[in-house]
């Protein structure tokens, strides 16, 4: 899916659709489970903040076949599906003033849906 600068990205397109397949960069992120943990409880938080904000969409966690949020092979690696959402893009730098205030405006969006997500939830 372009040029990650930490996680190796890939579009995966199946019978069910697309999803997203990610290989945690682990020596970015040396526990890659906490990563999961985390993001499981930021989905989980967003999700039952009421009403689920109209407008804001976060990647769902796409379990593996056997329920987990994601997977190691046998070299130890960490993989992880997430939905895909159609019509966005990844940009590698911001072209103008308008993606920029986009840009602003999702992280401040994002901010104030995670305010009161508590922080003992999560694993550093």
């Amino acid at each position: 899916m372009g040029r990650g600068l930490i996680n190796d990205t890939f579009l995966v397109t199946g019978g069910t659709g697309r999803f997203v397949l990610q290989r945690i960069n682990a020596r970015v992120f040396p526990d890659p489970a906490a990563v999961m943990e985390n993001l499981r409880a930021l989905t989980d938080h967003v999700r039952s903040l009421p009403p689920y904000p109209s407008g804001f969409r976060l990647p769902e966690i796409v379990p593996t076949l056997d329920g987990r949020d994601f997977h190691r092979d046998a070299e130890d690696r960490i993989w992880r599906g997430l939905s895909y959402i159609e019509g966005t893009r990844n940009l590698a730098a911001l072209a103008n003033a308008e993606q920029a205030e986009q840009t602003g405006r999702a992280l401040g969006r994002f901010h104030a849906l995670t305010a009161r997500l508590p922080a003992e939830t999560l694993r550093d």
